[in-house]
């Protein structure tokens, strides 16, 4: 059987040799979020953001329940690099959800408001201003008898009758043919009074957010929910001198829109308190997002907020917590969504009261790590500057899974070694062939591909993730990038060259370096991505299957003696035509140098030797095996080529 040509690459095998570069993605977004996950003792439900130990490092206080399932709080004190450390987890008797922070005993230390069981009951922590707390106690707070709703009710902080102390603001309550939000007045020392209910029409699924919207020093409510006859409405609770609340409604209803979610900021920077909502759609274009924009405290759509996006693109799901922050550093403020899969969408603001999504401003969501859906009803995302550096970090709680923290755009890249792709051992790159670049703060997320950035008819992108790389002037494609490793093509136009000035740039800062090339650094690549053990080598049958003990692979088999054995690397150096760089080869394109290969020591008749005509920067060397090679189960293989010798992978023969 003659088999000189190179072969068309089975998928199974493309893929073991191209693992590397094919990783799970994180979708992209701008500003640059690097995806890191906070370690915590406890399964957390929601987080809230503060100095507790008054160290002017930003903490977290997170909610959530222990191992036997009872509530919890444990403090994360902030390094102040984006890290943190646990000062202890806080009993705090049923299962925890929402929590909020303020000083209620106005002694300088932040304190935390936690709420615990299904009854609505409020635990209060003092804290003591060194990121410890002192015993729980209760505040009193309890659900109504007549609540209908199974939902942990909302809770709040707010100074809602301007006596400068904390109150605490719960609810929306839902009865029979009515709802009410229940105002405890904070005494100043950390106990509350008795509830002061204010009532309005029912509705249902009800939300609320408490800020003083009418500038009259008093914190405000904010509210919607769903009713049968009206569709989504909106009112606004002005706070009062004794605690109650003035409610208005909007004078519109929004039709087709169910399931409201809200966050309040200066979105037009105005110094007004501004409220977004976010409608679930469901006519006519089911699955969409409304958002509507109330500026200035106002009841009444009076700002364009409006942009209508899939509500997501991956599961359907609306979403379910919204936060604001200004995290591309433009000084106006943007919205956060959450959904129940654990994405985070990023819409930025004009600072005009409108926000662009996807279809205006590529900004699609990225994916934060919870592998299935959750249930986030506590408004567990939020944006702070944990490392001191002038921007917005996000802070999430995928409630039941992870706390995860986005670091917005503050790594440097740095660049540790480069590495022949195939080998993984440090190497000269070599013009046309695979080189792993490996470092830190490469680029913010993961994958080798990145919506809305286009890429060659081959998939490789000259940007991913926020990360260029350039030699010479020239872009370097990528093929897969991660805030650790970056695989690129080292381009053909460099033949000849002995160094290259290599740039590597993230979110605008750039890093110069002089890297050394070689006419050759030959890497074979090994099914373990490591650069030994079992070669990604396939006997040449129908259909092609990897050369190793039966069983290890799909259809591997041992290889006999006189048949033709196909290796893939990278690193072979110059071919018998011109190429160009980020496009694969046609067919039969051949090294202009013979490689010498050796199994088990003995010498094998190359057949041919060129570019894989499947992958880019990959080489092809089919062989045929001698007949007095050695037999078992892990028969050393070596390739030279120019005088350079490759990593030893082995093949199975009998």
């Amino acid at each position: 059987m003659n088999y000189p040509r190179p072969s068309v690459i089975p998928m199974p095998l493309r893929f073991t040799i191209a693992l590397t570069v094919c990783v799970s993605a994180l979708l992209a977004q701008p500003p640059a979020l690097d995806l890191t996950t906070v370690p915590t003792r406890i399964t957390p439900e929601s987080l809230v953001a503060g100095d507790f130990n008054r160290d002017g490092k930003l903490d977290l206080a997170v909610s959530g329940d222990d191992s036997a399932g009872n509530g919890a709080v444990e403090i994360l004190l902030g390094n102040g690099d984006g890290t943190f450390r646990s000062a202890g987890v806080i009993a705090v008797g049923p299962p925890a959800t929402r929590i909020a922070q303020a000083d209620f005993n106005l002694d300088g230390a932040l304190d935390l408001a936690v709420s615990v069981g299904t009854n609505g009951q409020v635990m209060i922590l003092l804290g003591n201003g060194d990121g410890s707390f002192r015993t729980p106690l209760d505040s009193g707070a309890k659900t109504p008898a007549a609540q209908l709703s199974a939902l942990v009710p909302g809770m709040a902080i707010g100074d809602v009758n301007g006596g400068g102390k904390p109150d605490l603001v719960l609810g929306p309550y839902t009865f029979a043919s009515s709802g009410s939000i229940a105002v405890m007045l904070g005494n100043g020392d950390g106990t509350f009074q008795s509830p002061v209910n204010s009532s309005f029409d029912r509705v249902d699924e009800p939300r609320m957010v408490v800020a003083d919207l009418n500038g009259d020093g008093r914190a405000d409510v904010f509210l919607t929910g769903w009713s049968s006859t009206n569709n989504q409405r909106y009112g606004r609770l002005l706070g009062n001198p004794d605690g109650s609340l003035t409610i208005a409604w909007s004078s519109y209803s929004f039709p087709f829109a169910f399931g409201s979610v809200l966050t309040v900021g200066d979105f037009t920077g105005k110094g007004n308190r501004d409220v977004v909502a976010v409608d679930y759609l469901d006519y006519p274009s089911p699955g969409k997002l409304d958002f509507w924009g109330f500026l200035s405290g106002s009841v009444e759509v009076i700002g364009a907020a409006y942009d209508d996006i899939p509500s997501d693109s991956a599961s359907g799901l609306s979403y379910v917590s919204m936060g604001a922050g200004d995290v591309n550093g433009d000084a106006k403020q943007d919205l956060l969504l959450t959904d129940p899969n654990g994405n985070l969408l990023v819409m930025l603001g004009d600072g005009l009261g409108t926000f662009a999504g996807p279809s205006a401003s590529p900004s699609p969501t990225i994916y934060t790590g919870a592998s299935a859906p959750y249930d986030d009803y506590w408004g567990s995302v939020t944006t702070a500057d944990f490392r001191g550096i002038g921007k917005q970090d996000v802070a999430m709680a995928l409630a039941g899974k992870s706390v995860s923290l986005l670091l917005n755009g503050g790594a440097v890249p740095v660049v540790s070694s480069l590495n022949n792709a195939a080998s993984m051992a440090v190497a000269p790159a070599v013009p046309g062939s695979l080189t792993a670049v490996f470092g830190s703060g490469l680029a913010y997320a993961s994958g080798t591909t990145q919506p809305g950035v286009p890429v060659s008819s081959n998939g490789a992108a000259d940007t991913l993730f926020g990360l260029t790389m350039q030699t010479n002037g020239i872009d370097a494609p990528l093929l897969y990038a991660s805030p650790g490793q970056a695989n690129i093509q080292i381009p053909w136009e460099l033949a000849g060259q002995m160094q290259v000035t290599f740039l590597v740039t993230r979110n605008g800062t750039t890093r110069m370096m002089t890297i050394p090339l070689a006419p050759y650094a030959p890497g074979v690549f090994s099914t373990n991505q490591g650069g030994g053990a079992q070669a990604a080598a396939l006997i040449a049958s129908t259909p092609p299957v990897i050369a190793a003990p039966a069983g290890t692979f799909p259809g591997s088999r041992p290889i006999h003696a006189g048949e033709y054995l196909s290796l893939f690397g990278t690193g072979l150096g110059a071919v018998d035509s011109a190429q160009i760089t980020n496009q694969h080869a046609a067919c039969c394109v051949s090294t202009t140098a013979t490689p010498v290969v050796t199994v088990g020591g003995v010498p094998a008749v190359v057949q041919f030797s060129g570019l894989a005509p499947t992958l880019l920067g990959v080489y092809q060397v089919n062989v045929r095996i001698p007949s007095n090679a050695p037999t078992g189960s892990t028969v050393p293989v070596v390739l030279k080529i120019g005088g350079a010798t490759s990593n030893t992978v082995t093949i199975a023969i009998e």
